[in-house]
This record gives C-alpha cells, sequence and structure tokens, in this order.
C-alpha cells in the first residue's frame, strides 16, 4: 500500500487472494506466499506504529468467512527485514508474508528452489533470511518478530 492507496483500493487489492489452509500455525512461523498482495497477522501483537482502519475493508479467509481489517502497522523481524502496512485480519490463522511488498520494501530479491528460498539484500547480496519448503509451501525460518515489549508501541487512530 502506498500513501496514495485509499481504504477501496486495498480492498480491491488482495480481496479473495489468500490461498492458504485454514489450519493453526504457530505465532513465530510465517508463510512465504508470492500470491499474496499484503502482509498479514491474526494478532496485534508485535506490530509497530499502529493505526485503526477508518474505513475496514472486507476481505475472504480460506474458510468461506468475511471479515473485516481492523487495523495496519510495522513489524521487524529479528533478521532486520522491516514489513510495512502490515493488516491485522482477526480470525485469520496464519503469518502471512507478501513477496512482492517484502522485495520492495526491504530492497531485496527472493530466489526459489524445490526445497526451500534465500532472501537476500539486493546491493550487498547478504543472506537475510531462508525459507523451507514443505507440502508445497515455503515458510520462513528462523525469524520472530522484534518484540513490541523491547519498544515502544505507538497507536495510531
Amino acid at each position: 500500500k502506498t500513501n496514495t492507496d485509499t481504504d477501496d483500493e486495498i480492498e480491491c487489492n488482495f480481496a479473495g487472494r489468500i490461498y492458504v489452509s485454514t489450519t493453526f500455525v504457530s505465532k513465530n512461523v510465517w508463510i512465504i506466499d508470492s500470491v499474496a498482495s499484503d502482509h498479514m497477522v491474526p494478532t496485534l501483537d508485535n506490530l509497530q506504529k499502529v493505526r485503526t482502519l477508518p474505513k475496514q475493508p472486507k476481505i475472504n479467509l480460506p474458510n468461506g468467512k468475511t471479515v473485516c481489517v481492523t487495523h495496519m502497522g510495522e513489524l521487524s523481524l529479528d533478521c532486520g527485514l522491516v514489513l510495512k502496512n502490515v493488516l491485522f485480519v482477526p480470525d485469520f490463522k496464519q503469518h502471512l508474508l507478501s513477496v512482492q511488498k517484502l522485495l520492495k520494501d526491504n530492497n531485496c530479491s527472493a530466489t526459489f528452489y524445490d526445497y526451500g528460498c534465500v532472501i537476500q539484500d539486493c546491493f550487498s547480496r547478504e543472506i537475510k533470511a531462508k525459507g523451507k519448503a514443505s507440502s508445497g509451501i515455503y515458510y520462513l525460518q528462523n525469524n520472530q518478530p522484534v518484540s513490541s515489549q523491547s519498544s515502544t508501541r505507538q497507536t495510531i487512530s
């Protein structure tokens, strides 16, 4: 989402684009999704610069339920990657990384293999993160959010 995107454009960008299963995944496991148009989380934990969305776009979950996106914020992973405009989606069971937004916001590239993927800085070629493939899904490895308790959480309405 750019600063010029409206809430209506957000709704159009990601409505109906979630193709992951509805089974619960640990809060520190992130699914790397090349189809997702936005990063999404099921909890406000660890989000920074949180703001309430005045117009709350609706999305369709994989289980057929429709829910509103109520908040948006930023999240930093311990590998140094920053996730901007992360959508808080109540009742969503996954932590979802949008490949396109991750690469754009962090000046990185991603290379996918049948067994996993590597995310590298575009200039230094430093490996920032790795993913592991399992049952057709790529999972980010060993990258937990930086705790919101270790820094000041700012809420913007």
